[in-house]
């Protein structure tokens, strides 16, 4: 089974320069999460079954707001920490992290940094 989050959407400190860091920016973030095995929550309906989406999400959410960040790839290192305490009922995990309008002219489809979650 896989179960993927996509695009939560963040406002992070995150820029090379600290006028860039200054004001927010939208970062869009997915998980996909492969089990290892099967999950009872298919026959259960039981959420202590399953991962809870809601708590990854708010734990990503902790790391973005955690402090400023210079480098895209490094706030995805950082979410990735998140994720490998869930290895344990996982086969693989992969983070994308979209920041979404960095000021760079003529770029106009964002930049996306994709871990595999070791």
């Amino acid at each position: 089974m896989i179960l993927e989050i996509h695009r939560l959407m963040l406002k992070v400190r995150l820029g090379c320069t600290a006028g860039e860091r200054l004001h927010p920016q939208d970062v869009a973030v997915s998980v996909s999460m492969t089990f290892a095995h099967g999950v009872q929550a298919l026959e259960s309906d039981q959420l202590s079954e399953t991962l809870c989406y809601q708590e990854i999400c708010q734990m990503l959410k902790t790391v973005a707001m955690a402090k400023e960040y210079n480098t895209v790839e490094h706030l995805a290192f950082q979410m990735s920490g998140v994720l490998k305490p869930l290895l344990r009922s996982l086969a693989s995990a992969e983070l994308s992290v979209h920041k979404i309008a960095p000021p760079i002219e003529d770029l106009t489809g964002g930049v996306t940094v994709r871990l595999t979650v070791t």
